[in-house]
């Protein structure tokens, strides 16, 4: 087995199937590009939340597997692994404890209805765009293989710094690590009695084409 050596180098633009150098900086130690961050940089991060940054949506006042608060559908052909759910509390103050629910399902849940979000690229300008839709809102067909993933309750509370008034869930700290082939859904629930919650929000996920992986 021979050496490996690395050189301080300027990162430059290889093509495909191009050998190149391992980078290392003024102390010898090897550059690494988190693998989160080389998603970004390759335009396969995408972010869904309000167009406007003050579109709140309100969640259900009782749990039923068929409306979720949001559904992030994965088309046949594309896979999608889910990075975040960021969500906190605004607005009028839901009418109890809230339980919100992170889940799966290996079958396309989206149904009818709802509201198609918008979705960007985290990269700018946009390199491509995303093959998934994410609604809120909608009516999802009944759970086939559903598995869940995340769950957490909030005190109904708006003002207080002092309760835990938010969710940020995060992919390999909060819930595993999915590689959900299309046709497949990733569903957030949150519902509390009487009125429910009402959020400002954020999910990003990272995509592939399934024909671009082994």
């Amino acid at each position: 087995m021979g050496d490996f050596e690395g050189r301080l180098t300027t990162p430059a633009l290889l093509g495909d199937g191009v050998a190149g150098s391992a980078r290392l900086n003024r102390r010898s130690e090897l550059v690494e590009v988190p693998w989160l961050m080389q998603l970004a940089i390759d335009g396969r991060v995408f972010v869904s939340s309000d167009a406007d940054e003050n579109d709140r949506v309100t969640g259900q006042t009782s749990y039923a597997a068929t409306t979720p608060t949001f559904l992030l559908n994965i088309p046949t052909g594309t896979l999608a692994i889910p990075l975040w759910v960021h969500m906190n509390q605004t607005g009028t103050v839901a009418g109890g404890v809230i339980s919100i629910y992170m889940s799966y399902d290996g079958i396309a849940r989206y149904s009818s209805g709802g509201t198609s979000e918008a979705i960007t690229n985290a990269r700018t300008p946009s390199p491509r765009g995303s093959n998934c839709l994410l609604y809120s809102g909608a009516t999802a067909a009944a759970a086939s293989a559903a598995r869940l993933l995340f769950t957490q309750t909030l005190d109904p509370d708006v003002t207080d710094p002092n309760l835990t008034e938010e969710v940020h869930a995060m992919a390999g700290r909060d819930f595993p690590f999915l590689c959900l082939g299309g046709p497949a859904s990733f569903l957030v629930f949150t519902y509390a009695a009487t009125t429910g919650v009402t959020v400002e929000w954020s999910i990003g996920w990272a995509e592939f084409t399934t024909s671009e992986l082994v």
